[in-house]
């Protein structure tokens, strides 16, 4: 891995909720490359093992549902990310108050 994550398509959710895949980003400027640190890159390097996808994988989800797919974001939301930011006494945060960090403070 060369420690960057390439956004190139997205996901988005039709008027019910449900994920509707689109082989291609909002726009142009929504395709960018991402620096990530080297603990995160050896986690997706071990996540990508486990589930067995490779370079080679590239039409398949980094992360998918348990039925095969994208991820629906309100069952995410609700299973995984609630309980986790209620836990560590930040109830109500959203994904993106997440503090910013740059690739030097990695």
């Amino acid at each position: 891995m060369h420690r960057v994550l390439t956004v190139a398509e997205t996901v988005t959710r039709d008027a019910k909720g449900r994920p509707v895949h689109s082989k291609t980003t909002k726009s142009q400027a929504s395709k960018r490359a991402l620096s990530i640190p080297k603990a995160l890159a050896d986690l997706l390097s071990e996540h990508m093992a486990r589930v067995e996808l490779s370079a080679a994988s590239q039409d398949s989800f980094l992360f998918e549902a348990p039925n095969g797919g994208p991820l629906r974001y309100s069952n995410r939301r609700a299973r995984t990310w609630l309980p986790a930011i209620t836990s560590t006494g930040h109830a109500g945060a959203g994904f993106h108050d997440l503090p910013a960090r740059t690739p030097r403070s990695w």
